[in-house]
């Protein structure tokens, strides 16, 4: 083989490796562990038309391969598209048992079906086109054990657009409910604790202000 020819095959299987293809990430889910969705070894399948079954009425090649807490907006071929989209991630379940979802902040609302069964919706999908215009608040989402089956599992997760923000924001996770609720109590607090303690702040240098507004400065050069 001569090595121009090797170099072309070379150059070709470098390509394959860096252009996206259709292939969804396929994951197993820990049945005693918190798994979180929305990393970047997740690949979720996204296409920005909303309809019922679209992954299977499109040609695979036209699918977008991306991180469901990126923006579709960001990629070039989908960034002017305004409307709804569906994100698609096959799961793996070896235990069938009462797990849940943590839900992030979502830029709008969100429906999540799992198997085809419509499951839960952050706000009201309304007009038949659209989600209300209002970001989907953190929440947790308890998932009946009928929805599932051993093995494969598809999640789907219908997304709208909000002044050029798409989809949720990281931290989309799915693990036993007990788990999940005691993260939920974790995340609670966190955010509680933070909002604390910028109000001491702020009532600190409120005080620091008043007892200093007086002050006199001379400035040398």
């Amino acid at each position: 083989m001569s090595f121009i020819k090797f170099r072309k095959k070379i150059f070709f299987l470098i390509l394959i490796l860096l252009i996206p293809t259709s292939a969804w990430s396929d994951i197993h889910v820990n049945p005693n562990e918190i798994f979180l969705l929305s990393n970047n070894n997740v690949q979720w399948q996204f296409y920005p038309i909303d309809e019922t079954n679209i992954f299977e009425n499109v040609n695979s090649k036209q699918i977008i391969n991306l991180n469901i807490s990126d923006f579709w907006t960001n990629y070039n071929t989908i960034k002017n598209y305004k409307g709804i989209g569906w994100y698609r991630l096959k799961l793996n379940i070896s235990k069938i048992k009462t797990y849940a979802f943590f839900i992030p902040r979502s830029y709008t609302g969100i429906q999540i079906y799992i198997n085809k069964k419509f499951l839960h919706e952050t706000r009201h999908f309304y007009e038949s086109i659209k989600f209300a215009p209002k970001n989907g608040k953190p929440q947790i989402v308890i998932i009946p054990q009928s929805v599932w089956k051993i093995g494969a599992n598809t999640i789907e997760i219908r997304a709208g657009e909000l002044d050029g923000f798409s989809g949720i924001t990281s931290g989309l996770r799915i693990g036993p409910s007990k788990k999940i609720k005691e993260y939920w109590v974790q995340y609670i607090l966190w955010y509680c604790a933070l909002a604390f303690i910028s109000l001491f702040l702020a009532i600190y240098y409120i005080f620091f202000y008043i007892q200093r507004s007086k002050d006199v400065y001379y400035l040398f050069y």
